[in-house]
């Protein structure tokens, strides 16, 4: 959930920001543009002068793709604030979270690689920017030898050039601007961090992968999507505990310099709650004329409007609403429901992973090489963690760790104790005590293993292992005392007899605001097998083996990006939208129902699920490649949208038009003329698409606009929406923080939601 940083702000300055004088990359350097550019600066500068005159602290300026100065100031200074000269309106700034073997079949991968060259040559060329907790250039899912670092790279910030190589050309930092205080003093309540690039989390390093990523030496052989593409890092995440969100101005800058440093791909898994339509401004949200409501939304919407491909998650609270109602419409995050940005939902693997717990080594035995386990509650790392260990009977304890253990005593180890007597939480909390930082259980007798409950509070690894597997480690222990042992939650690979199913905590439409098609797409996003760091174990993510098994739509959408990239690479002309539309239009339709057992629409999977090898021999793109109609009422009818037809190819086209309903009215009819296009090379038809009728009941309608002939099938969506009124689900928006004796009055706090109906129209916030 979304907060406000306390004693943050930003300074929307009233010039225009510079994207609005350039029309992409290739005119930011223009004479025009620079100058524009400039007066800017000074006016930028100017402002930070009379800001430290009156002891406020500047923490970073923007002027692409926003022209804004980001503060640290107290709530008591907001009006000051806001009187200065040249400052249009100051808006708090907010704090965000985080939103492939096999996985690349799903979604067609082959095709697209055997388009581009092969696998080893899919992506070549293209530059992904990867906005996230950093990238560890040192993993062998990092390493290409044959690449060679691009002319006027590596670009980083200072003293962060030690986290590029060759494919990896970008290390940026922007830990600085999350850790700094909301007072001048940065001693007062900063929280200081490593800054540089290295990613400590492991997540920016997993999302990379599945973009780009090599083939590696993991458990499982796997690769990104386009593994010959360029990486650019850009860290907008801190440490575990210490600066584990980001804020809008960490985001807004890291995108503003991918922008500039060139990169044709942003791959973002972050996201906030929507509070308003992505475009809002002014007096929507209480701001003055023409200041974004969604400062963030605004950023990315300006960067992919002038050539900058963006994929965004669409985040993980398709059910996260009324828990007694699935699903939970209009969750899809910011900025992901921005309209030029690509949207990505989530879909289930071809597999899944089981534990294991492994003693490596020459001196192990076969049998302790590969032990069944089953993993608990407890909220420990997604990845295997290695670690001496140690029996408790080697304590003088009866082996059942249920009294207390010595101090000290299992100092970073794993701790081997037999089921039995008290709860495993109390053997937990014992053995946690004594300084353990993992439990291996094993069962008091021959009858099947049982999953180590009741250790939810504790944020350490737990396994469960047979009495027979039990028996033997304990003998080997005792003959090699602190022996090292693994536990990986993924050690072993398993079928999974249900793919292609909606993942269940995948965001749904529409779009807040504009009740639009969103997500625009799906692709894989469970069980995914993935590159991670083994620096920090504090993370989550981190692993002792350098990989980890993960589900989200922050994994979705790297996919969708290396398949984007792949896009570009065969098709280096086409716009950020026509990328979007030879993902969009050209993809399957064999996802039809939720984990949960429910049918989903086009407010669940937009457009359908990622076809990689049809989007990248895309020679007819539409624009818009989705036909969104909204909330309609009887006022709105008739409503029409053109779309362009546009021919990239070097053949002529011929292109029948049909509608194919999916959820039909029989009083409101979507129409598409004329029913047949013929397309010379280069050229562009126009297809008016008309809803017309009577208002119908409320409900949700969709269906998909569809053009074939010439050896082309290309399918548009449309979606329009009759609100009910009546509140479906309550999807909470942001958590203030609240003050107050236990079972007193409760004060000093807001908790924000909105009411979505059962349509997914937003009926209030």
């Amino acid at each position: 959930m979304a907060q406000y940083a306390a004693g943050r702000y930003a300074l929307i300055l009233e010039d225009p920001p510079v994207s609005s004088q350039i029309t992409g990359h290739n005119t930011l350097r223009t004479a025009a543009a620079m100058q524009y550019a400039q007066q800017v600066e000074a006016r930028q500068q100017s402002l930070v002068r009379e800001l430290a005159g009156r002891g406020i602290t500047a923490t970073s300026r923007v002027s692409t793709l926003a022209n804004a100065v980001f503060v640290a100031a107290p709530k008591s200074r907001v009006a000051e604030l806001q009187s200065l000269p040249g400052v249009k309106a100051v808006v708090p700034v907010r704090i965000y979270t985080r939103k492939l073997n096999r996985a690349t079949q799903l979604v067609n991968a082959p095709g697209a690689w055997s388009l581009s060259g092969g696998q080893d040559n899919a992506g070549t060329g293209v530059k992904i920017a990867v906005l996230d907790t950093g990238i560890d250039q040192n993993h062998p899912a990092f390493q290409d030898s044959s690449l060679a670092m691009p002319a006027g790279y590596p670009l980083c910030s200072p003293g962060d050039c030690a986290y590029t190589n060759n494919k990896v050309i970008v290390a940026r930092s922007y830990v600085k601007l999350v850790a700094a205080g909301s007072s001048s003093d940065p001693t007062a309540d900063s929280r200081p961090d490593d800054y540089s690039a290295r990613d400590r989390m492991g997540h920016g390093t997993a999302a990379a992968s599945v973009a780009a990523g090599t083939s590696n030496g993991g458990t499982v052989t796997a690769s990104g999507m386009a593994p010959k593409a360029y990486l650019g890092n850009y860290k907008i995440y801190g440490s575990p505990y210490v600066n584990d969100g980001t804020t809008d101005e960490a985001i807004i800058n890291a995108l503003n310099d991918a922008f500039n440093d060139g990169m044709d791909i942003v791959s973002f898994s972050t996201g906030a709650p929507a509070f308003s339509g992505p475009l809002d401004k002014g007096a929507v949200c209480g701001n003055p004329d023409g200041v974004p409501c969604d400062l963030m939304a605004q950023a990315f919407e300006n960067a992919a409007a002038k050539g900058l491909i963006i994929v965004a998650a669409a985040g993980n609270e398709g059910d996260s609403g009324d828990t007694s109602t699935y699903p939970t419409f209009g969750t899809v995050a910011s900025p992901a429901f921005a309209p030029s940005v690509i949207a990505v939902g989530a879909t289930t693997n071809s597999h899944t992973f089981t534990p294991l717990v492994t003693v490596p080594g020459s001196d192990a035995p076969s049998s302790l090489k590969a032990i069944a386990a089953l993993t608990g509650d407890s909220s420990a790392t997604l990845g295997a963690v290695s670690l001496p260990m140690r029996d408790v009977t080697s304590l003088g304890n009866d082996g059942l760790a249920c009294a207390s253990l010595p101090a000290h005593s299992l100092d970073g180890t794993f701790a081997l104790i037999q089921r039995g007597t008290c709860y495993f939480a109390d053997k937990m909390s014992n053995a946690y005590a004594a300084g353990a930082m993992g439990v291996i259980f094993y069962m008091a007798d021959d009858t099947a293993m049982i999953n180590p409950g009741g250790l939810s509070s504790y944020s350490l690894p737990a396994a469960m292992i047979s009495l027979a597997d039990g028996t033997a480690m304990k003998q080997f222990i005792a003959a090699n005392p602190n022996h090292l042992v693994t536990l990986n939650p993924a050690g072993v690979e398993h079928d999974y007899s249900s793919p292609n199913l909606l993942s269940g905590y995948s965001s749904l439409g529409p779009a807040t605001g504009t009740s639009a098609i969103k997500p625009d797409l799906v692709a894989t996003g469970s069980d995914m097998y993935m590159a991670t760091q083994s620096y920090d174990p504090l993370s989550e993510m981190y692993s002792s083996d350098g990989y980890v098994v993960a589900n989200g739509t922050s994994f979705s959408t790297p996919m969708v990006a290396g398949a984007a990239a792949v896009v570009k690479q065969l098709h280096p002309g086409f716009t950020p939208a026509q990328v979007r539309s030879a993902l969009v239009n050209a993809t399957t339709h064999d996802v039809s129902l939720s984990e949960y057992g429910t049918a989903v629409d086009i407010r669940s999977l937009g457009a359908g699920k990622l076809d990689a090898g049809a989007a990248a021999a895309a020679a007819v793109t539409l624009s818009p490649s989705s036909v969104s109609f909204g909330a309609i009422t009887s006022t709105t009818l008739p409503s029409t949208i053109t779309v362009d037809v546009i021919n990239t190819g070097s053949s002529t086209v011929t292109l029948a038009v049909s509608i194919v309903t999916e959820t039909s009215s029989s009083t409101a009819q979507v129409a598409a003329t004329p029913q047949s296009l013929n397309i010379t090379p280069g050229s562009t038809a126009k297809l008016t698409v008309t809803l017309s009728g009577t208002l119908p009941a409320a409900g949700s309608y969709s269906g998909n606009i569809v053009l074939t002939g010439s050896g082309l099938t290309l399918k548009a969506p449309y979606l329009f929406l009759v609100g009910s009124g009546v509140a479906a689900n309550i999807v909470p928006l942001a958590n203030g923080y609240f003050e107050g004796p236990v079972g007193g009055n409760i004060y000093g706090g807001v908790v924000a939601f909105r009411l979505i109906d059962a349509n997914g129209v937003a009926v209030a916030n």
